[in-house]
């Protein structure tokens, strides 16, 4: 049993790992409260505090890019739209975006996730050019290596809202609710700009991941699959909650709502559907001087993560037990349970295979092909698999070891070249490996 010493705030989609209602085959967690959870950030990059650790976005992007030794998974437990974020003085002759130019504006630090996002969403969507700012800072960077841009200002200390109110600075961004009536959202019906903004981009804004010790990840190389599969689980509890009918607490309620934007998942993980969200905060990263140069959304994260996603494919179920999911030769496929324990699947718990866009693949259902295809190809020797989660849920039941749906026995050889067939298709280059069985091909 591995002890897991970690610093994850208490959301209602992970409250679960908290409690000790979902577990993590083999890992005991310490669980160790830090309020508020960005003093972990700044522990974590700092001295290493936690084994596993939430951390925002941008300040991980940061951290990575001065050779922190911790690596992400794709969880995000942490999203918001962030055209809300920006409040002016209404004293200050600002009327639109573009008068920030020449003008102060507060922000925490520099490199804050939200300040992130809304220099990027001011400079994409309205024009603005970020370097006629002086962006006035109140509080270090949790990465102390890096070096901010010539036009930031630090006035380590100092209130931004009270900055705001006395006319000090022309707007600010994160301050929260500011008690005076000079001070408004810079962006009128923020709320609609941003609905309208995730329909023309399709970027769901990713605020805080969570990360894991590089060693830890090197030592055991199935520790990131299991805890992926750990948050997914908890969260599918939270989705359950939010689709009952009972009524809500209020931070649920602004998830619920979230829904009619983003779909049923308020919370998505894995890279596939977070691609063009982490694609954006790496661009405005980059432009903001934050990051030396851009990077692929693939460097950010565990390599055995890829390519996990988890769906729920029989209809209302969100307990997290009615689906594994393992990914073979680049391909994600979503298992419902009864098929994953070598059942015949029924019309609720369909088959759905993904390639590495999140896509329905013709080539992954040709995989299917061999109905022990994922239990007798998900094995830890498998030189075409990267570690599962949950490998022993997979294991087909002994009367039914290796047949496919014709009722033909499969040996492991015979499957090993369906799965090599595969991947040789898949990178368009036919296939040289001879076909031991021909019925299959």
């Amino acid at each position: 049993m591995t002890v897991l010493k970690t610093a994850i705030a208490t959301y209602p989609h992970t409250k679960g790992l908290k409690d000790g209602t979902v577990s993590v085959p083999g890992v005991q967690f310490e669980h160790v409260e830090v309020s508020p959870i960005i003093g972990a950030f700044r522990r974590m990059c700092r001295t290493l505090d936690f084994d596993v650790c939430e951390m925002a976005i941008t300040t991980y992007l940061t951290a990575k890019a001065h050779d922190k030794p911790f690596t992400a998974l794709p969880v995000f437990v942490l999203r918001q739209f962030s055209h809300s974020a920006i409040v002016y003085n209404v004293k200050s002759g600002v009327q639109s975006p573009r008068d920030l130019e020449g003008e102060k504006v507060g922000v925490r630090a520099y490199t804050v996730t939200t300040g992130v996002w809304t220099r990027g969403i001011l400079a994409s969507e309205y024009g603005v050019d970020l370097d006629k700012i002086t962006w006035v800072v109140v509080d270090e960077e949790h990465v102390q290596e890096y070096r901010k841009p010539a036009n930031v200002m630090e006035r380590p200390g100092m209130n931004l809202a009270e900055m705001l109110v006395k006319g000090e600075l022309a707007a600010a961004i994160g301050v929260g609710r500011v008690d005076s009536p000079d001070v408004k959202p810079l962006i009128p019906d923020a709320a609609a700009a941003e609905a309208a903004w995730y329909r023309k981009t399709g970027i769901y804004p990713i605020n805080h991941t969570v990360v894991v010790k590089d060693a830890l990840l090197q030592s055991d190389p199935s520790l990131a699959p299991r805890l992926f599969a750990g948050f997914e689980a908890a969260k599918a509890q939270f989705l359950k909650q939010l689709s009952s009918a009972a009524e809500l607490p209020a931070d649920l309620q602004v998830l619920a709502k979230r829904r009619s934007i983003v779909g049923d998942d308020p919370l998505p993980n894995g890279l596939a559907r977070n691609r063009k969200a982490l694609e954006a905060i790496i661009r405005f990263a980059h432009e903001q001087k934050i990051l030396p140069r851009t990077v692929r959304p693939e460097e950010m994260f565990a390599a055995n993560t890829l390519n996990l996603a988890y769906e729920d494919v029989a209809p209302g179920s969100t307990d997290g037990k009615k689906y594994q999911s393992a990914a073979v030769s680049g391909f994600t496929t979503v298992l419902p349970a009864a098929v994953a324990r070598n059942r015949r699947p029924t019309a609720r718990s369909r088959l759905r295979c993904r390639g590495p866009t999140g896509r329905s693949s013709a080539l992954g259902r040709r995989a299917l092909r061999c109905r022990n295809w994922a239990s007798s190809s998900i094995s830890a020797a498998s030189p075409l698999s990267p570690p599962a989660p949950n490998i022993s849920l997979l294991a087909p039941r002994p009367s039914q070891l290796q047949r496919h749906p014709a009722g033909r026995s499969v040996d492991p050889v015979r499957l090993s070249w369906c799965l090599a067939a595969l991947r040789e298709r898949r990178d368009g280059r036919g296939s040289a490996v001879p076909n031991p069985m021909p019925e299959l091909a």
